[in-house]
């Protein structure tokens, strides 16, 4: 019985073994349009039970009621998934364009902010490490901790990062950083449509997403879909050198910087790195200038991470003192 198989889901949230669901627009929809559907078909039935009485009399008795009931919530049970389905069905346009009126509304906000410097991170690996590196270190140079606007967690799909837009951007903030979540091909090109990047990191790849999409080159074409924004309004694109599925990409035409701590020929390069108790010193080659730099996050790749983004810090005129502090 249905009611039956909601009493371990009440009690589940009651003592918070369960998370409780988040009632989203698409959800309350999808959930009146099934209300409907089984009040229309509890109706349908209820007179369909009363027709297959031979004696229209015995439709207001006890047990026409109770045997109506049962048949009623055991027809609701059966039919629930398709019920369900057919709600969601009914929904789709509704839901699609919501979804592209909220696209373009958060297109259009962007877009009136004309200072506000975008920068849009993908790859299949450290986009949230470069994020965080990135928002703390140009940082430094803001004048209001609120200056700078990052997507927090995993808001990386196209829908979550406009409502996000939408809810919190304002003409206050000078930098937005937007991390990209690609999991079909044509995503990553439409969020660099609503972000309008003008700085954008790539920062690896790899195959842990091929099932995805179904091969290598289809997840590499997936997640370099930007680079035509990017030709096309000369923005600068800082790319992984040292992974080796960057390397294999086309970068014609594309302001490019590489960063690298294994390639003494990328343009942001590091040598010399140091390990003392608890912190890294390492020299950043860049520009044809040499920069010191200590830091107390551990491991190789944190420094690979580091080399990129002290790079566009320097390029977005953070004094290098104000780096070496942080």
């Amino acid at each position: 019985m249905v009611f039956i198989d909601i009493i371990p889901l009440l009690i589940g949230f009651q003592n918070n073994s369960l998370k409780k669901p988040d009632w989203t627009k698409r959800i309350l929809l999808v959930s009146a349009s099934a209300l409907l559907i089984v009040w229309g078909l509890m109706i349908g039935l209820w007179y369909w039970h009363k027709w297959l009485l031979i004696d229209r009399s015995q439709y207001q008795s006890i047990s026409f009621v109770l045997s109506a009931i049962t048949a009623c919530i055991l027809g609701m049970q059966l039919l629930l998934p398709f019920i369900v389905g057919i709600a969601h069905i009914i929904v789709l346009p509704i839901a699609w364009f919501e979804k592209r009126r909220i696209l373009t509304i958060a297109q259009r906000t962007i877009h009136q902010y004309k200072d506000l410097i975008t920068i849009g991170i993908s790859g299949s690996y450290g986009k949230s490490s470069v994020k965080l590196l990135l928002s703390t270190l140009l940082d430094t140079q803001q004048e209001h901790t609120d200056d700078i606007l990052t997507t927090p967690g995993n808001i990386n799909t196209e829908l979550w990062i406009s409502q996000y837009i939408l809810s919190t951007l304002n003409s206050s903030h000078t930098y937005f950083i937007c991390e990209f979540g690609t999991y079909k091909i044509g995503e990553s090109k439409l969020i660099g449509e609503i972000v309008d990047q003008k700085i954008w990191f790539l920062t690896g790849l790899n195959n842990q997403h091929v099932w995805l999409f179904g091969s290598v080159s289809n997840a590499i074409a997936a997640e370099t879909e930007v680079l035509i924004r990017l030709r096309e309004n000369n923005w600068i694109l800082y790319a992984n050198r040292d992974d080796h599925l960057v390397r294999s990409v086309s970068f014609d035409w594309v302001k490019l910087v590489k960063y690298s701590i294994t390639d003494p020929s990328a343009d942001a390069y590091v040598s010399d790195i140091w390990w003392y108790p608890g912190a890294y010193e390492f020299t950043l080659q860049y520009k044809k200038e040499l920069f010191t730099f200590k830091t107390d996050l551990v491991g190789k790749h944190n420094i690979l991470n580091l080399t990129g983004v002290l790079a566009c810090c320097l390029d977005q005129w953070v004094p290098y003192e104000i780096l070496y502090e942080h």
